[in-house]
């Protein structure tokens, strides 16, 4: 189910507030992207002004920038972290602030996946 952006019809104070418009398209919101750890699944989503935003699904890479600067692309082998939920280490859910376990070591992850269509981050140990 879509997601609907515009303002409140009711106030703080719990006073109705009067509509100044109907819904509108560009009101809707998308649902959230659940990034796992799995084989690669992406899609391209057309947005508004006929943009383009790739949805990743699940991963097993993400690109890592070391302390020099170089970037490696690494396979994730678990999540460690979750400042937002503790419950999406569980379900190995990849979201921007998270700590993955790869291959180099710990790893930061500073992209949002779910809307870049690509996992990157920054090597912490």
């Amino acid at each position: 189910m879509a997601q609907y952006h515009a303002k409140s019809l009711t106030k703080n104070t719990t006073g109705r507030r009067r509509a100044a418009h109907k819904k509108k398209k560009y009101e809707i919101g998308g649902n959230w992207i659940e990034t796992k750890l799995g084989p690669d699944r992406k899609t391209t989503v057309r947005t508004l002004g006929g943009h383009r935003k790739t949805e990743l699904f699940a991963t097993t890479f993400a690109n890592v920038t070391g302390k020099d600067g170089k970037i490696v692309k690494t396979k994730i082998t678990g999540v460690l972290e979750h400042a937002d939920n503790p419950h999406f280490v569980r379900r190995l859910t990849i979201t921007k602030g998270c700590v993955i376990s790869t291959e180099l070591g710990k790893v930061k992850v500073t992209s949002r996946p779910g809307q870049d269509g690509v996992v990157n981050g920054v090597l912490l140990s």
